[in-house]
């Protein structure tokens, strides 16, 4: 059984040093139809699977889902892009230095 010391062991295990420190940020958007205001489905015209392919162009390599060869995400770099459960897509960003470099990725990724 776990004791109170195994907990705080875990933890301060955890730490980093100052110059490991990263900030992460994570972009959330929902794509949605400018007739309706729906959400996009994968498949139809200006859809997410038209969006991952127009990124492809981009330079980003395509992930695709292992049951039925769809692209479900994208990566370039440090970076990906994918397609969560409600129907968003989600930027993950590089494990950066500064809030200044945070602010370059999202700049670039809009």
């Amino acid at each position: 059984m776990l004791t109170k010391n195994d907990l705080i062991d875990y933890f301060y295990r955890g730490i980093k040093d100052k110059n490991e420190l990263r900030i992460g940020v994570e972009h959330e958007k929902f794509v949605l139809n400018t007739k309706d205001f729906k959400p996009v489905s994968y498949e139809e015209k200006n859809g997410i699977k038209e969006i991952f392919l127009n990124c492809i162009k981009l330079g980003w390599k395509p992930i695709y889902d292992d049951k039925n060869s769809l692209v479900t995400g994208l990566k370039k770099e440090n970076e990906f892009i994918t397609l969560e459960p409600g129907g968003q897509l989600e930027l993950s960003g590089a494990p950066l230095k500064n809030i200044h470099e945070t602010c370059n990725e999202t700049t670039k990724h809009l």
